[in-house]
Order: C-alpha cells, then structure tokens, then sequence
C-alpha cells in the first residue's frame, strides 16, 4: 500500500487495472507513525476481468491464484471472476455448462481440455492447484507436465485460475515468476459495510517491469448462485475422489491402478489353475501367492472361478 490523499466514496481513483469507483476505506496505522488507506472498490470484479482478457490478448503471462482460510470463499470469488471474464470474452453464460467447461479434475483433464476445438471459455479452474503444482512435490511428473503445459498458454490464449490455502504451499515456479494476479479472501471490516465474514478479496497484480506484485485494492464478491453450486458441487466432490484413488493407487493415478488389477487377475487365474492339479495344499499356496488369512484366499479363488466361468 501507498500513502495518498484521502478521496470521497463515490468518487473514482485510478489503480493499476483501470479506473476504480470507491464504495469505502479504511485508515491503517504504520510503525512509522503515519496512516496508509485500504480502499474498498465497487468494481473491481470487472475490471480485474477486462485486464485479464487484455493480459490474454497481448500474450501476456495469464495465472491467477486465490487464496485463503478453509470455506473462507476461494471457490466463490474464483466463480465470479471466471464467468465476467467469459461474459466479456464471449458475450454469454450458462451455469450449467460453462462451470463443468471450465473446472479441472487433474492433468488428464487438463490435456484433453487443451486438444479440444471447443473449449468456450478458455479458462482452467482447479479448486487444488497443489495436486499439480505443490513445493513440496515439485518433480513429480504432474508438476513438470504442467510447468511445459503453462508455456503454450499464452499462444493458445488460454487462462489458469487455481486456489490454495496459501501461496506458499504452490510450486515457486508458479508464484514467483507465472502468476499475474493474486486474490486473497478473508474476514474484514469497513466503517460503512461493517464486518463481512466472506464477501471481499484483495487483489494484487505483478508489476512485469520489476517482478514484484503490487497491491490494487479490495472489491466485492456476491455468493455463488444455486444453479451454479448443483454443478459445482458434484465436480468439486469428483475432484476429491480422484484425490482419493491417486492416494489409495500410491500417486500412480488410474492407468496404474489398471495395470495393478490386471497382473492381479492374472495371478489369480494361475493360483487357480494351480489348485485345481491339487499339487501342494492350501497353506503352501498362500505362502507361495502370499495371503496370511484362509478367508481371503478362498475369496481369491472364489472370484477367480467366477470370472473363468463368465469369459467366452
């Protein structure tokens, strides 16, 4: 923040992504003894979406990350920004399908996504930006898959917007040198809105000169219609359950997952075909394939025969 001259709500003040209508402000003590002012906006929402699409139009670097507190509202301001900028991109909105357009599960997702010729929006909302992009996982094959997919970004006119509860947690890469904007949700409190648990963001922009990311103002969000959360909710709740499977599949994801159970079945129908010749007895045969419980064994060969009976 800067020091300035106190200015009339209502009046308009210029910011770094356009002209700004003041709707409140706050007076913010300094260690130095002087007082700096956090302006509330009216409109920043629309600007910060003109400035994107303008960012997109001229190829320059297009991420933006919200973050904040656990229910704090990333999800419901990444909603707002998502469809202003498609309305200004595009001239229209369905929460229907726009929502379920833009929202990513993975890196699966995300490739199929950008081999598509129809990919309206052009924008990417991940809900858990670190499932790709985390400090502390970055050579895993996800995050460098998705540093080499954020190069072709900005030719394909294409926008990322990811949530996380704090910045520190995404890969520096991202934060440091590709993020554009940054929002930040939290409580606050303005003499003449009053307190708003959820409801205002704080959007800083990089300055591309420097590098440093320089703060803009404070704007308002509305909640997230309920059309929009019966899609959303189902896609955020798929969203965990892929978590899910990676964690249960140790991080090897669905095509492992595959292959595991396929060498499975395999190996089942060999103990099976073993067992029938009758050559050991069942012990051996779970100290061989490695089962320590006769109820689980019997469960092995039990399905093993059922799936011989059901092939052609």
């Amino acid at each position: 923040m800067v020091r300035i001259k106190i200015e009339d709500i209502g009046s308009v003040r210029k910011t770094r992504i356009g002209d700004a209508e003041i709707l409140d402000y706050n007076f913010v003590p300094h260690k130095s003894g002087r007082y700096f002012t956090q302006y509330l906006y009216k409109n920043l929402l629309d600007l910060l979406a003109k400035d994107m699409l303008d960012n997109v139009k001229r190829d320059y670097d297009n991420v933006l990350l919200a973050t904040g507190g656990e229910g704090s509202g990333k999800s419901g301001v990444m909603y707002w920004i998502l469809r202003k900028f498609k309305e200004l991109r595009t001239g229209s909105w369905n929460d229907e399908t726009d929502v379920a357009d833009a929202y990513t599960y993975n890196m699966d997702f995300m490739r199929e996504r950008m081999m598509s010729d129809d990919f309206g929006s052009g924008f990417f909302w991940m809900d858990e930006t670190t499932q790709i992009a985390s400090n502390r996982d970055w050579q895993s094959n996800d995050n460098k898959d998705f540093i080499s997919m954020l190069e072709t970004f900005r030719s394909k006119k294409f926008f990322f917007g990811g949530c996380a509860p704090k910045l520190e947690r995404v890969d520096v890469y991202l934060r440091e040198f590709r993020m554009r904007y940054h929002v930040h949700v939290q409580p606050m409190s303005f003499p003449k809105i009053g307190y708003m648990p959820r409801g205002i963001f704080e959007l800083s922009k990089r300055n591309p000169q420097s590098g440093e990311m320089e703060h803009v103002g404070y704007g308002l969000y509305p909640d997230m219609p309920e059309s929009a959360k019966n899609v959303y909710l189902p896609l955020k709740e798929k969203c965990q359950d892929d978590l899910r499977q990676k964690i249960s599949t140790g991080g090897k994801g669905n095509k492992y997952k595959g292959m595991y159970e396929s060498e499975r079945k395999k190996n089942n129908e060999i103990m099976l075909q073993l067992h029938d010749l009758k050559l050991v007895e069942d012990s051996e045969f779970m100290r061989l394939f490695g089962y320590d419980n006769r109820g689980t064994f019997a469960n092995a060969l039990s399905t093993a025969r059922q799936r011989r009976q059901s092939s052609p």
